[in-house]
């Protein structure tokens, strides 16, 4: 998941993602305002949520730099 690099690496390296959104029960796009940072596996992921801003919204940094032993863990 991601290009290979880790979120710290940021705009350009690591893999990105802004103006994410929802759809709700009837079908109305609605900006991600309450979206909150999991990690299930850090050994084999990262993520790091940027503050809402007017131009790229909700928006965050993702990825890792491949495989590695610690995700079995």
């Amino acid at each position: 998941m991601g290009s290979g690099h880790l979120p710290l690496d940021g705009f350009g390296k690591s893999a990105y993602l802004h103006n994410l959104k929802y759809a709700d029960v009837d079908l109305v796009n609605r900006d991600a305002d309450n979206a909150f940072r999991i990690v299930t596996n850090p050994g084999c992921y990262d993520l790091q949520m940027k503050d809402k801003d007017a131009r790229y919204g909700v928006n965050f940094f993702y990825g890792c730099p491949g495989y590695s032993d610690l995700c079995l863990k």
